[in-house]
């Protein structure tokens, strides 16, 4: 972080229909630029988990895309392993150890998809 340099990057989200499927885009090879909200996230020792959170705003309908909790290696983005979450992530992600087993808990809920907040706990092997 000093340094400003980027060890690497990835899109939130896929890009909308609306944008891949631009009439001025037509002929031209759309890279996933990512898509609506953004990203809740949490270090734990070498991973990164991450979510994805949707913004409130516009009031539009979320498209059926999967919502996952993933464990990224945090040198280089790369999924180690994921979750289905029933809901956005929202806020923040915690962790904690008890009787020996580790957990992590993520905020869920959005208006935009008619789930209740509400919290996820799920335990690592």
């Amino acid at each position: 972080m000093n340094t400003g340099d980027l060890a690497w990057t990835l899109p939130i989200g896929e890009t909308p229909d609306n944008i891949k499927n631009h009439p001025l885009l037509a002929g031209v090879d759309v890279y996933n630029s990512g898509g609506t909200g953004h990203s809740i996230q949490m270090i734990m020792g070498d991973l990164l988990v991450q979510t994805r959170a949707l913004s409130e705003g516009g009031g539009q309908r979320i498209p059926d895309a999967p919502l996952e909790l993933h464990a990224r290696n945090k040198m280089t983005g790369e999924i180690i392993a994921s979750v289905p979450i029933p809901a956005p992530g929202q806020y923040g992600i915690m962790t904690y150890m008890h009787q020996g087993k580790q957990y992590i808990v993520v905020q869920i809920g959005s208006s935009r998809t008619d789930f209740p907040a509400g919290l996820v706990a799920l335990t690592l092997p």
